[in-house]
């Protein structure tokens, strides 16, 4: 019986090894990740560079809003995305046959991702809690503080349209039209990682790994990054933009006043009134992440993964994927982003 590993040459009946595969996935895996590396580490040193120039030299500007995001997203897309571009079009994309999502799935998928964000943020929350522990003083990553000061036409412009758009280009389309080769599960799980490590501190990282772990499933599913960019796009402004307008017009100091008493006075005193936006925004949300978790649990089974066409040595799939310089790299350069987070 002929090993589905070998196939014969014509006339002869030599067998012949199958295409090495493990060694052109670690060649693809090598420039993706240098790739990665250079998109958030060359635009991390130009954000440095300048904030430590602006802080010398105009000082005011560093509470600007404007500043702020342009600070935060042009190094990214106009210096580091050209040059992820020069490494990954290194590695050959497949062309992806396109299927729709009827409105009801899509909408199935987003309460998922609510669920899946709620764990992932009390992951995060838990791992910053015991930081902050040791470090002796709060965890807060600078994009929470943006969010909660900045107006609302540069948080939606930020939040709901460029970083939707460019971040689910690049974790999603670019990477698994690369490396969907090697196996769907092994494509979104790098696809999840790379979207992980990019948000550059511990407090997110964690939900949004498992954001783009679905993300990931409905691009392997569909081959439209639409999809994905307007699960995106919608997680953030319920989040991101939403959530924090809300709470900017709650009085928090009231309610973190250590007299009970005092806090009675001010829910009695209109405080009720003022948290009722509040109430039904958090009431909606816990509600999808219900529907998300109870339709995760019985179509749990619906989320599959085909196998690879181009297989992986047994054994040795991790090391490949992530063990390799350029990937190994880009991770440690992340995790040491994580740490000066959590330093300033």
């Amino acid at each position: 019986m002929q090993d589905p590993g070998e196939f014969r040459t014509e006339g002869t009946g030599a067998p012949l090894l199958a295409p090495d595969y493990t060694q052109k996935a670690k060649k693809d895996f090598l420039m993706l990740g240098i790739g990665l590396l250079l998109f958030i580490g060359v635009s991390s040193v130009i954000q440095i560079l300048v904030q430590s120039l602006t802080a010398v030299f105009l000082p005011e500007l560093s509470q600007e809003p404007w500043y702020l995001w342009t600070l935060s997203l042009v190094p990214l897309y106009a210096v580091g995305f050209p040059l992820l571009l020069l490494l990954f079009r290194t590695v050959p994309a497949e062309k992806r046959e396109k299927k729709n999502m009827p409105w009801y799935v899509w909408f199935g998928v987003f309460t998922v991702s609510v669920f899946v964000m709620y764990v992932g943020n009390f992951i995060g929350t838990v791992v910053t809690t015991f930081i902050s522990l040791f470090k002796g003083s709060s965890v807060t990553p600078a994009i929470i503080d943006m969010l909660e000061n900045s107006g609302t036409v540069w948080t939606v412009f930020a939040v709901v349209i460029a970083a939707p758009v460019m971040e689910e280009l690049i974790c999603r389309k670019l990477i698994i039209d690369r490396v969907r080769r090697y196996g769907e599960l092994t494509a979104a799980l790098f696809s999840a990682t790379a979207f992980g490590m990019i948000h550059g501190n511990f407090s997110q990282f964690f939900y949004a790994f498992g954001l783009g772990f679905i993300f990931a499933w409905v691009y392997l599913k569909t081959g439209r990054v639409i999809y994905t960019m307007l699960l995106h796009a919608s997680i953030n402004l319920l989040g991101g933009v939403i959530g924090p307008m809300i709470l900017r017009n709650v009085n928090m100091d009231a309610l973190n006043e250590s007299d009970p008493q005092k806090i009675l006075e001010y829910l009695v005193s209109g405080g009720l009134r003022e948290m009722a936006p509040l109430f039904l925004y958090t009431g909606v949300m816990l509600s999808m992440a219900l529907v998300g978790a109870i339709l995760l649990l019985i179509f749990r089974k619906k989320i599959v993964f085909l196998p690879a066409e181009e297989p992986i040595e047994k054994g040795k799939r991790f090391k490949t994927v992530y063990l390799n310089i350029g990937v190994a790299l880009f991770i440690l350069f992340c995790l040491g982003l994580f740490v000066l987070s959590i330093l300033q």
